[in-house]
């Protein structure tokens, strides 16, 4: 886990890096003003892999406890 959430810049960076498919930018684009936000609109196979990509994992139930 980090200690800040992931901006919308952070996400935009793994996005273009990995050409991994982007959610919805449309909606992100109304809502979030500017590219230091939280990114927000995205599903759980999208979560997941962000933190792969940075060579970390999702926390576990148990991480969370």
């Amino acid at each position: 886990m980090d200690v800040n959430s992931v901006t919308v810049g952070q996400y935009q960076a793994f996005i273009k890096a990995r050409q991994h498919p982007a959610s919805s930018w449309l909606h992100l684009k109304i809502n979030v003003p500017t590219n230091d936000y939280p990114i927000i609109y995205i599903n759980w196979h999208d979560a997941r892999a962000y933190p792969q990509w940075k060579g970390r994992c999702l926390p576990t139930g148990a991480k969370w406890e």
